[in-house]
């Protein structure tokens, strides 16, 4: 075994246990396929653990407590990730309003995104679920196009003949589409008028 006889051997046996780095001062990435396989498999893990954490950890997650949350999920609840689905599990808007608001907001996405052609850059939990939601105008059929125009006219006519569109069209969007909580109680109620319309429209 080798002992150190200097000041100049002590540091050359540090630098030598040290963990290698790069010139930029961060650990030295793994030179193998294999070793750069397992540090992206390793980083992918601890992501998604670490936004799994952060999810859970939200103040508004932890502080639902409702009969109709799903036991057994509890905090991963879907329902209690975004506003809409938290005014459910709070008992303020009906299982009828909440579907409303799903088909509404998939239907947002669909129309921004296939017909007008500009994907709305917003937090909407739509947006992964839509059928066919990736795709762009130019992929659809003309019967297509036609048919997501027409349900996207009978929903906005829906709101209109409430005689609050502008009120209940900009709730839609605040609340369910930006994911942002209700305001006040004016914004609250000119969404679940909006809802109700939609649901006597697509029932």
């Amino acid at each position: 075994m080798a002992f150190a006889k200097s000041p100049e051997q002590v540091e050359r046996f540090r630098s030598l246990a040290a963990p290698r780095r790069e010139a930029s001062g961060q650990p030295q990435r793994p030179t193998t396929r294999k070793g750069r396989s397992e540090a992206r498999k390793a980083k992918e893990d601890m992501t998604e653990t670490e936004a799994l954490s952060v999810a859970l950890n939200q103040p508004h997650r932890r502080s639902v407590k409702s009969p109709r949350l799903n036991q057994t999920l509890g905090a991963r609840d879907p329902k209690a990730g975004f506003p809409i689905g938290r005014l459910y599990l709070a008992g303020t808007i009906t299982i009828d309003q909440l579907n409303a608001s799903e088909k509404y907001i998939e239907l947002y996405q669909r129309y921004a995104h296939q017909v007008v052609g500009v994907a709305p850059k917003f937090p909407c939990q739509a947006i992964s679920d839509a059928p066919g939601g990736k795709a762009t105008s130019r992929d659809m059929t003309f019967e297509e196009a036609d048919k997501i125009k027409a349900q996207w006219h009978e929903a906005q006519t829906a709101l209109a003949d409430t005689g609050e569109w502008a009120a209940c069209a900009g709730a839609l969007v605040a609340i369910g589409v930006m994911l942002k909580d209700p305001r006040n109680d004016a914004e609250l109620g000119a969404l679940r008028i909006g809802l109700n319309a939609l649901h006597r429209c697509w029932k």
